[in-house]
């Protein structure tokens, strides 16, 4: 569906302007229905695809933006990074069609690996959202391994001398 109804560009450092990350942004907010970003972060991504560490996929229909996502990237590792697409779309596979065009350029670049950012699972504890479930179940629609990660978190308190 995707292919036949998109329009489908990938956003580099040859092409990357501010207005693609407002865009970005616009969508984002849109989607979520707030601001869930600072201006610094998105000014951060812009810079990332400027410096060659990132690249964006936007999707449009009829020229309109209606999914975009944006992929860290090192020599051989691509991360993906943040999307947002138009929730009344959902019905259609809209972000499928981005995060292909962006395994193929990840391909491209020599990236070996191609990192979905996480899933979760319903034995975790706490139990994931609904949400979160659904989004697990997306990316692991793509195929490739499913490997464990260790994350560590360091709570730390300091005590000042009083």
């Amino acid at each position: 569906w995707g292919r036949k109804n998109m329009d489908i560009n990938v956003i580099d450092a040859e092409q990357v302007n501010e207005n693609h990350l407002k865009q970005f942004r616009d969508l984002h907010v849109k989607a979520s229905g707030r601001v869930t970003r600072s201006a610094s972060s998105w000014k951060c991504q812009l810079d990332l695809v400027r410096n060659r560490e990132a690249f964006i996929v936007f999707g449009r229909i009829e020229g309109e933006l209606i999914s975009a996502a944006l992929f860290l990237h090192s020599k051989d590792y691509c991360y993906y990074g943040v999307s947002a697409s138009r929730r009344e779309l959902f019905d259609r596979p809209i972000s499928h069609c981005l995060l292909w065009q962006a395994i193929l350029h990840a391909q491209e670049l020599k990236c070996v690996s191609f990192d979905f950012a996480g899933q979760n699972f319903p034995s975790e504890s706490p139990a994931p959202s609904e949400k979160l479930m659904k989004i697990s179940k997306f990316k692991r629609g793509f195929g490739g391994s499913t490997m464990m990660q260790l994350d560590i978190t360091l709570n730390s308190t300091i005590i000042v001398p009083g």
